[in-house]
């Protein structure tokens, strides 16, 4: 998925810090889950050492592969982690809801940690990259 943003700030470390309008967020599909609906911005790499100043508008490569990873990470498998567990604690093991439960809401804690920590492992992977400068707007 290709996208355009603003370039806020250019970073040292080919990483540049653009925002996106509000116009742009409202038809994203992940707006409801977003946190960054107060400042629009995020950072995206200049693998292409593309030459880029504040002001100017990029275009920006969203891997879906890696929004799916993302997605299936962050949501689908802590939530399945949690049901398996709960079923399994609750029919199998006999224990009580509320003891399944809160064991099950740790095991969704843990997994919510370890999204984390791959997070911080990937981010640079993660991360959307700037494949064309659309030098037309200099203004922020």
């Amino acid at each position: 998925m290709f996208i355009e943003n603003i370039v806020k700030k250019v970073n040292s470390d080919k990483t540049v810090v653009v925002f996106c309008s509000t116009s742009a967020c409202s038809s994203c599909k992940a707006a409801l889950f977003c946190s960054n609906k107060k400042h629009n911005e995020f950072l995206a790499l200049n693998i292409n050492n593309l030459v880029i100043n504040e002001g100017d508008i990029v275009e920006l490569f969203l891997n879906p592969k890696k929004t799916i990873l993302s997605l299936i990470l962050l949501f689908l498998i802590p939530l399945v982690i949690f049901l398996i567990s709960f079923l399994f604690l609750r029919n199998i093991t006999g224990l009580s809801e509320s003891v399944s439960g809160l064991i099950s809401l740790i095991l969704m804690g843990t997994c919510f940690i370890f999204t984390y920590l791959f997070n911080r492992k990937y981010k640079e992977k993660l991360m959307p990259v700037i494949v064309r400068n659309n030098m037309e707007y200099k203004n922020v």
